[in-house]
């Protein structure tokens, strides 16, 4: 088999040929989290951040939390994944951040998370703690995990001294630094977050047992029609994010008033078009998300 005719076919094992294939897709990342057979495998990866004893961390319920769907473009659509421990008042945030803009809103309702766990008498979680899973290095370091912790709630809840609450920012694109020591688990969930295609995220995940039944249901997922929508619609909204924020679009403002709004406004389009390119998203939902043609965004590959 030559290399065009691998490419077609991975293609076609990751959604019927019509789309790249991202194990950061925020559809699937929390639709596997929610899966109850799929509850050892996060509790082995909320174990590496936390320490907190796996068999604490088995009582969780790990739900996706409400919220109103406004129209129709939020059918469908997964809540933030919250694992809440009642037994031991532990409250477990766990978010993807896909794009810096990502990071800025989550950091603000982790806080939020926070003072509502921690003020709220009647059913207070006083150990709050959010992991970030960051594909996009926010704060240009080099080590792969950034702990922060909120400062002392004292003045909010003078009797209350056993408040924690911690921020892990898992910055995928540092795993890879060798100087920095982190587990073999963690190297493994940042590889198979990385992975551009099933096949690799199978290859991966050789050899341990939870994420190889996270695989299985990777795969599953993926040859499911029904899914497959909801999964296209996390892919626009990521494009819809860099199209509205990217440096491309302001570069293209930028064009805009030297040349004129509208030779402005299609050099920021191809911009951006060339950041979904870049960033792994398939030429199909580049199209729809720019408006550009077909032709157009092939013309823009290297």
């Amino acid at each position: 088999m030559n290399q065009v005719e691998e490419k077609e076919k991975d293609k076609k094992e990751n959604g019927n040929g019509k789309r790249e294939f991202s194990m950061q897709n925020d559809y699937l990342f929390k639709s596997i989290a929610l899966e109850e057979e799929q509850k050892e495998y996060i509790v082995k990866i909320v174990y590496e951040f936390l320490k907190i004893p796996k068999e604490i961390l088995r009582k969780a319920d790990i739900v996706s939390m409400e919220f109103a769907k406004s129209n129709v473009h939020e059918k469908g659509k997964r809540g933030d994944i919250i694992l809440r421990i009642a037994d031991e008042k532990i409250y477990i945030l766990l978010e993807m951040n896909q794009w810096k803009y990502d990071v800025k809103k989550n950091m603000d309702y982790a806080f939020t998370t926070y003072i509502q766990n921690t003020t709220i008498r009647e059913n207070r979680y006083p150990k709050v703690y959010t992991i970030n899973i960051d594909g996009v290095n926010q704060y240009d370091v080099k080590e792969p995990i950034l702990t922060f912790e909120m400062a002392n709630t004292q003045y909010l809840l003078p009797e209350c001294s056993d408040i924690t609450c911690k921020n892990y920012h898992f910055l995928l694109e540092n795993v890879t630094n060798k100087s920095y020591n982190i587990s073999e688990t963690l190297r493994r969930f940042a590889s198979v977050l990385k992975a551009k295609s099933i096949k690799e995220v199978e290859e991966l995940s050789k050899g341990d047992e939870e994420f190889m039944k996270m695989s299985k249901k990777v795969k599953k997922f993926m040859s499911d029609e029904g899914f497959l929508q909801y999964y296209d619609q996390a892919e626009i909204e990521k494009g819809e994010k860099i199209f509205l924020y990217n440096d491309g679009k302001k570069e293209g403002e930028k064009i805009g008033e030297e040349r004129g709004l509208k030779a402005g406004r299609k050099e920021g389009i191809l911009a951006t078009a060339k950041e979904f390119l870049k960033n792994g998203v398939s030429i199909e939902i580049v199209s729809k998300s720019t408006g550009l043609s077909l032709k157009e965004i092939q013309d823009l590959k290297p």
